[in-house]
């Protein structure tokens, strides 16, 4: 295991706390409290530490697939370290429609690379919050499908020491440190350190990576509380990208056309400092840093010869003043202030044409919500307004341009919470993102893009062990890829989504029990180019569930299985080709636990299905490049805490 940079970030002084069910299946709440994250209002559904050690999930994207209202897409290499969370159904644009965070910092950049979480092991997660269907107006721009907030080890919790080591098929080998250490009466310290390899299923797809994290927090007196946090990691990809038809049906492991060499590095550094008082007022002030470099070669032909070669650096420097009063007994407010400063420069050699490229992001943020709470015989009512505005700039230093741009969201939501634990939500929200370095390079038009603008409308309630939530999403300027392969970037004039996400879970007897979740997204072009055509690479079912067999107090069983219906290729908005590559995957897993010692066997993919992860047709579509996913495959890990 080796680093190469000293790695620090801020986590959230509060997690949100959630009910644990008795059952072995994971139960995703659905909480009444603020996301301290962010000090904001928006209802986040959490997934505990205690939850993923319960279900057994072996990765970030595991837990993610899991979700009624969210999945893993776009992993065009085929072992998740490209992959992007999509909620409501954006599908090519889903790492720039669904804001992801690392203990509070963004890991969205100004250019087209996707959020990069794939590196973090899931032994170091405190908990994932999901705030599904435009997050709120506190989390800023490129929200509009949710927020993911990943929450490392955080010295708040009970102290303890673990130990985690797995190994599977195809070379997947893996450990972990972590754990919580009480240094004194005020200072606490959360750890993790990990190592990961793996040769891949497919040829030319060996990745290793390495993480570490550190968070220290002390309590200056009951009201006053400072965290720092160091993490990050790096991360050796030799990877290829999508086959023909014609490659993959003589070898499913067939290379794309392309195969690449990425270096990866990511560095945090965060601060945070949090006031309370006797009175309900508080206050928290926030700084941060993240640093990314990847260093890539590509090999275009059979030669052996690197025929292109880059190295990017994007940083990300935010930083975020924030208060929540209280007006009156049942009437508070919550402002905030928030910035950040992107830079990115990049150094190309294409086919010996050496490129420079240096550009400079500048964003400021303005927002304001009135939380108005009171009790009534049916139960207690929360309303809140919301509004937030922001100004961008983008700089590009090589052509001396500037481009900016201007953004308003509004929030505006209903919550009755009963006694009986049923919670309804009705919401209205107006989201925005702006578009990145890249889709501004290469439009159709040739001019920038304009500002997405969306309206949402959302009804959610739910109980102890079942959730329902309809919505409504009308999009306009919706940016989109015209041709992924030739990098051209566009927008659909008007795009409209509905869609339906339910979850139960099923007691079925005293030792077994049962989940099940669905999702329905329906994403068409309502004008404009390829008007009344379904958006790709979106599918329209997604059925999950799950069956949980606990025999004795040192066993248990679970068999899960995950449907998803056929879908349009990537870069098919006028559907010529045809929806395909429906599926249905299973995995099976047993865990025993003896004590403090918990040792798990599972079958992934039990069924070895044949499907894909990755599907863009060619830019004459005639053709269709494919990821296939990998066959059957056995893992065994070992846990152990003290």
């Amino acid at each position: 295991m080796h680093y190469r940079n000293v790695l620090l970030a801020v986590t959230a002084v509060c997690v949100v706390p959630s009910v644990n069910a008795e059952s072995a299946d994971i139960i995703i709440q659905l909480s009444n409290q603020f996301d301290n994250t962010n000090q904001g209002t928006s209802p986040a559904f959490i997934v505990t530490r205690e939850d993923i050690q319960r279900s057994g999930f072996e990765s970030i994207n595991a837990v993610i697939n899991a979700l009624p209202f969210a999945r893993i897409t776009m992993d065009s290499v085929g072992d998740g370290t490209t992959a992007v969370i999509d909620m409501r159904g954006f599908g090519e644009t889903a790492a720039s429609a669904v804001r992801v965070l690392l203990n509070g910092i963004p890991l969205n950049n100004p250019t087209n690379e996707a959020p990069n979480f794939s590196f973090i092991p899931i032994a170091s997660i405190e908990s994932i919050e999901v705030t599904p269907g435009g997050g709120g107006v506190e989390y800023g721009p490129g929200a509009i499908g949710g927020v993911i907030n990943i929450k490392t080890l955080s010295g708040q919790q009970a102290p303890f020491d673990g130990v985690s080591l797995r190994t599977g098929s195809y070379g997947h080998v893996a450990s972990t440190t972590y754990g919580i250490k009480a240094l004194s009466d005020a200072l606490s310290m959360g750890y993790s350190a990990s190592h990961r390899r793996k040769d891949g299923y497919r040829h030319h797809s060996d990745v290793e990576q390495s993480f570490a994290s550190l968070d220290l927090r002390y309590a200056l007196d009951p009201n006053r509380t400072w965290s720092f946090t160091v993490s990050g990691g790096d991360e050796n990809r030799l990877a290829t990208g999508a086959a023909t038809d014609e490659a993959l049906a003589i070898d499913r492991r067939s290379v794309g056309s392309s195969i690449s060499i990425l270096d990866l590095e990511n560095t945090f550094l965060s601060s945070r400092y949090d006031v309370g008082s006797s009175g309900g007022r508080s206050y928290s002030v926030k700084g941060y840093r993240r640093l990314s470099r990847q260093a890539a070669r590509f090999d275009y032909g059979p030669n052996g010869t690197y025929e292109e070669a880059s190295d990017q650096k994007t940083g990300l420097t935010g930083y975020s003043a924030q208060a929540s009063i209280p007006l009156s007994a049942s009437l508070s407010t919550f402002l905030t202030i928030d910035g950040e400063q992107s830079d990115y420069d990049k150094t190309s050699n294409f086919s010996g044409f050496l490129s420079t490229t240096d550009r400079t992001r500048a964003r400021l943020g303005l927002a304001a919500k009135l939380i108005r709470a009171q009790e009534s015989q049916q139960g207690t009512w929360k309303s809140t307004l919301g509004i937030r505005m922001d100004d961008l700039t983008d700089k590009n230093h090589q052509t001396r341009t500037e481009l900016e741009y201007r953004g308003t969201a509004l929030e505006l939501s209903q919550q009755l919470s009963r006694s009986d634990d049923r919670t309804v939500v009705l919401k209205i929200a107006r989201g925005f993102r702006f578009p990145t370095f890249d889709e501004n390079d290469f439009t159709v038009s040739g001019s920038p893009l304009n500002t997405q603008k969306s309206t949402q409308l959302e009804i959610t309630a739910r109980t102890n062990t079942w959730l329902a939530s309809v919505y409504l999403l009308d999009i306009d300027d919706e940016i989109r890829f015209v041709d992924p392969a030739s990098f051209l970037n566009g927008s659909y004039d008007k795009t409209r989504r509905y869609g339906v996400d339910l979850q139960r879970n099923i007691p079925l007897a005293q030792s077994l029990s049962g989940q099940i979740g669905y999702q329905y997204i329906h994403a068409t072009i309502k004008e404009g180019l390829n008007s009344g055509g379904h958006i790709p690479a979106i599918p329209g079912h997604t059925l999950s569930s799950s069956l949980s067999w606990v025999p004795t107090q040192h066993w248990s069983h679970q068999l899960r299985f995950r449907y998803q219906s056929e879908t349009y290729a990537l870069n098919d908005p006028g559907n010529v080709l045809g929806q395909s590559n429906a599926f249905v995957t299973a995995r099976l897993e047993s865990t025993y636990r003896f004590n403090n010692l918990v040792f798990t066997g599972a079958i992934n993919n039990l069924f070895d299905t044949h499907y894909d992860l990755y599907r863009i047709a060619t830019s004459t579509l005639d053709d269709i490049r494919r990821t296939p996913a990998e066959p059957r495959g056995f893992e065994l890990s070992l846990r152990y805490e003290f």
